[in-house]
């Protein structure tokens, strides 16, 4: 795990010397979440270790790791939306909030359909195997961006993604 993330360190070196879209935060965030994404599957992990009914159905380890999440995110999203949404929706007509609120709802319920597959896949394999296929997301998006973008791959780069392979 350590030479995948040394790797992709060294994939992404050159962007932050360029002038344009590079955030010190917005990459300290990321690598938070990814951590934390780890540590929730490690967690997940355990959790069906001990608990026969979640290591049956992934919907009991949703029923069981929902609580958490919804009271650590509602407090920010309330905190930090709300605002934004009271004002837009004084701005718009009662149809685009309806239109507002439902693509919402369809949004969430595809994440919790995605949360679902993620709890099953790694029940049939592990977080490990999951971290490595994050490994190769990203490195299938620098390459992506590379040929889209016109995103330069320096030796550097080609280093970090023949590492993370």
């Amino acid at each position: 795990v350590l030479l995948i993330v040394g790797g992709l360190i060294l994939a992404t070196e050159g962007e932050r010397h360029q002038t344009y879209g590079f955030s010190v935060v917005g990459t300290i965030l990321v690598l938070v979440a990814a951590c934390l994404g780890g540590a929730r599957w490690c967690l997940t992990q355990a959790l069906f270790a001990h608990d026969t009914a979640c290591a049956e159905d992934p919907v009991v380890v949703v029923y069981h790791v929902s609580p958490a999440g919804v009271l650590t995110l509602l407090p920010i999203a309330l905190l930090w939306e709300f605002p934004r949404l009271w004002f837009w929706a004084k701005l718009v007509s009662t149809e685009g909030v309806v239109a507002a609120f439902s693509f919402a709802c369809a949004a969430g319920c595809i994440a919790y359909l995605m949360l679902l597959a993620e709890v099953k896949l790694l029940h049939e394999t592990s977080s490990l195997s999951l971290s490595v296929g994050g490994a190769l997301k990203d490195v299938s998006q620098i390459a992506l961006a590379s040929v889209t973008f016109g995103d330069e791959i320096t030796v550097a780069s080609a280093a970090g993604l023949a590492l993370v392979i």
